[in-house]
């Protein structure tokens, strides 16, 4: 295991749930990438707070009216209390059109009630042009990003964009840009009509995350909370890169976003914990022949602005024949780690699949699925429940699902998958018990 070193540089492990693969080809095996990031530099005892360069982009199209809206408002003026005095704020309202109503503005002692009330001034209006909003936001953190500065865009949005560029597939490519220039992007859902393709595009491929707060009450939890990340934040643009043999191919079941063998991690608050969990497939070759799988990290230490790489010692895998392979021990540890991914991304999909009404493909994904999944997870401790509960989503998934049931299935299964923090305090079920 790597230690951490004086450098505070992030940790990076791999591990296998299995070694050996048959020699005659297409075994499949599972590479699990754990990677945690450094503490916050403490300068005097105290934990040193990287100053903020944020945005804050509000819907304020004509489904917002009311207490939406106004929740929304009130949850960024508590917003504009939580900031450090020299802190940069901005604040853009949206629906078909834009209007800044704070302009990169440092928070001071005495900038904070006239920021507040501009805040309070934002009223209801038309259609939803979320690309326009988003992106005059990270206009606004562009023009004064510097060093030593975590630069964000926050985006609240309770619908489905229907003006401008509602592509998810550009929207992702946009905010990959913009990440890869320093700009991260979050996104809050509100209610139960925001469209989780949309948003999940500009928060995964933007470096953040995705939130959703289903109650407008709810919206000043997940607005602090999203707040209080960007604020520990230590270690962002994170990117990991795999170092494959010739023939041997990945998919990543953790769908973290891709560029050729480079995945994006996005950012880590101070000692964060994030896995990727990748799925194997090795050509043919001789007994004994080894295939090493090597893979590093790269970002940048928000604090002091350097650039980081950290290498994880290389695992191994062999190729052995048939009775050798069938017989090897299993890593059960790795092994739970891929079934719980592989279990939440089963869902996710064929939730989605409901949601484009295609009920007959959705079932047969999950039987499909499950026929694989079964034989995987046969001796793990939680065999019996998961796949207990995989049938149980066949027999619903089949059939119409509520709009608020699909997304605290999927969003709650995402923040699964990437070990991230649900910041509304009212009680839930468990994701994998709302079916």
């Amino acid at each position: 295991m790597q230690e951490r070193n004086e450098s505070m540089q992030p940790i990076l492990n791999l591990s296998q749930d299995r070694k050996l693969v048959w020699h005659r080809g297409d075994s499949i095996r599972h590479l699990v990438v754990e990677v945690e990031a450094p503490s916050a530099p403490p300068v005097d005892g105290a934990q040193v707070r990287v100053p903020l360069n944020l945005a804050i982009v509000v819907d304020r199209s004509g489904s917002m009216e009311g207490t939406p809206l106004e929740n929304a408002k009130l949850a960024t003026c508590l917003v504009v209390d939580q900031l450090a005095d020299g802190d940069v704020l901005s604040v853009v309202g949206f629906d078909d059109s834009v209007v800044v109503l704070v302009d990169d503005q440092e928070i001071t002692a005495t900038s904070r009630a006239s920021i507040k009330s501009r805040i309070m001034e934002m009223q209801s209006g038309g259609m939803t042009d979320l690309a326009a909003g988003w992106l005059r936001g990270a206009e606004c953190v562009a023009q004064s990003m510097q060093q030593h500065q975590r630069s964000q865009v926050v985006v609240l949005s309770d619908g489905h964009a229907n003006q401008g560029i509602v592509d998810p597939t550009i929207l992702a490519e946009q905010a990959s840009g913009l990440r890869n220039r320093g700009i991260s992007t979050s996104c809050i859902g509100v209610g139960d009509h925001y469209s989780v393709d949309q948003i999940q595009a500009l928060a995964r491929h933007g470096g953040g995350r995705l939130h959703d707060a289903e109650l407008p009450a709810e919206i000043l939890e997940v607005l602090l909370g999203d707040l209080g990340e960007a604020q520990a934040t230590v270690l962002e643009n994170v990117v990991l890169s795999l170092d494959l043999p010739a023939g041997v191919t990945v998919q990543c079941l953790s769908d973290f976003p891709k560029q050729e063998q480079k995945f994006s991690l996005g950012s880590f608050a101070g000692e964060a914990k994030r896995q990727a969990i990748f799925r194997v497939r090795f050509p043919a070759g001789g007994p004994g022949h080894e295939l090493p799988i090597g893979a590093w990290i790269s970002g940048t230490l928000v604090e002091s602005g350097q650039s980081v790489k950290v290498q994880a010692e290389s695992v191994m895998f062999t190729q052995a024949i048939g009775k050798d392979n069938s017989a090897q021990a299993r890593n059960d540890e790795a092994a739970v780690q891929v079934a719980t991914v592989w279990h939440a991304k089963i869902v996710q999909r064929a939730t989605s699949m409901n949601r484009d009404v295609d009920y007959q493909g959705a079932a047969r994904y999950v039987k499909k699925e499950v026929r694989y999944f079964k034989k995987y997870v046969a001796g793990l401790e939680k065999a019996a429940e998961w796949l207990e509960n995989l049938h149980r989503f066949q027999d619903v998934v089949v059939d119409f699902m509520p709009e608020r049931q699909r997304k605290n299935i999927q969003l709650a299964a995402s923040k699964a998958m990437y070990l991230e923090a649900d910041h509304r305090s009212a009680p839930r079920q468990a994701w994998s018990d709302q079916y």
